[in-house]
């Protein structure tokens, strides 16, 4: 596998074979790229998919949400400003990568994607940096038939890099929690989903020589 990557890709590991395949979404000088490894092979082989989009794009972000049977797979990317969505039909046998639309605007670097439990369907939300080194959250609601992106609020200062994105098991709704490296390091924000007003909070500051983008999860441990 000789490709050049331009940045690096978000990783997933899907409902695809008995043991569940890894997925990743890359941003290639050919463009966007999906690649998976056959977790049931003995080999553990990674093969090359179809090229998803061709054009200038950041790094994508990635999930496989609860849209059909089987689930698709969605990514939202930076392409020059605005965000472009795509989705992969995995119902489809051809497994086609199908262009969703484009919103936002004055976008910077690359996105940060999850589905919620906000709603019946589960929203789609997503935090991006913004021009004034802020952060800017949207959200799409999954249950209106128009599928609308709406604008969210605009929180944080000095951030610098990509932020990092998850629904953790914090509160009876469960908040939303953001890592990104800032001017002073690595700071970590969440949104107060139990909260009416559902303010986003800065929490604490910490690694201070951080650069470009963190991974977050949450663990089992503890």
């Amino acid at each position: 596998m000789n490709m050049v990557t331009k940045n690096s890709g978000y990783l997933i590991q899907s409902n695809f074979g008995q043991k569940g395949n890894f997925e990743v979404v890359i941003n290639t000088r050919e463009g966007l790229r999906h690649l998976f490894r056959d977790n049931d092979d003995p080999n553990l082989p990674w093969i090359t998919g179809p090229l998803i989009a061709g054009g200038q794009y950041s790094r994508p972000a990635l999930i496989q949400s609860n849209y059909g049977q089987k689930g698709n797979f969605e990514v939202i990317v930076n392409a020059q400003g605005r965000l472009q969505h795509w989705s992969r039909n995995n119902d489809d046998p051809n497994l086609p990568w199908n262009y969703i639309g484009t919103f936002a605007s004055d976008v910077r670097g690359a996105p940060a994607l999850i589905q919620s439990n906000y709603g019946t369907q589960g929203n789609f939300e997503v935090v991006m940096r913004v021009e004034g080194g802020r952060l800017q959250h949207w959200s799409r609601n999954n249950d209106d038939p128009n599928r609308p992106w709406n604008y969210g609020a605009t929180f944080g200062s000095d951030v610098v890099g990509e932020p990092a994105l998850i629904q953790s098991n914090y509160g009876t709704q469960g908040n939303f929690e953001v890592i990104v490296t800032t001017g002073g390091g690595l700071r970590h924000f969440f949104r107060n989903n139990d909260d009416p007003n559902r303010p986003w909070i800065s929490g604490e500051t910490f690694v201070g020589e951080s650069r470009q983008g963190p991974a977050l999860i949450q663990s089992n441990i503890g």
